[in-house]
């Protein structure tokens, strides 16, 4: 019984220390003139937590220190930043893919 005291306080101590470790993000995306991105979807790198900008383009998250983020927009390039101070602020550059033809069936 001892010995699951023990692990279960070292487990939690383990616990509070990743906690810690999280910082708030802010930042705005804007597009190449200046204008914001309302949309834009903000991704940290290799995980699933990820945000939306909001109509003026700014958002806020939770993120490791030193963590990458992939911002992604319909029509734009995507764009890997890292957060410096916790701030992030990204202008999106048009991208090759844009859409010239919508077919509309039915």
């Amino acid at each position: 019984m001892r010995k699951l005291k023990l692990l279960l306080l070292m487990g939690l101590l383990c616990s509070i220390q990743f906690v810690w470790a999280q910082t708030t993000v802010t930042g705005k995306i804007t597009d190449q003139n200046g204008a914001p991105v309302p949309g834009a979807t903000i991704t940290i790198k290799n995980t699933a937590l990820s945000t939306v900008s909001d109509a003026n383009g700014n958002f806020s998250i939770s993120a490791p220190a030193n963590a990458t983020f992939v911002i992604s927009y319909v029509g734009y390039q995507n764009v890997e930043v890292t957060a410096t101070g916790g701030v992030v602020n990204a202008a999106l550059q048009p991208g090759d893919n844009a859409m010239t033809e919508i077919v509309v069936v039915g």
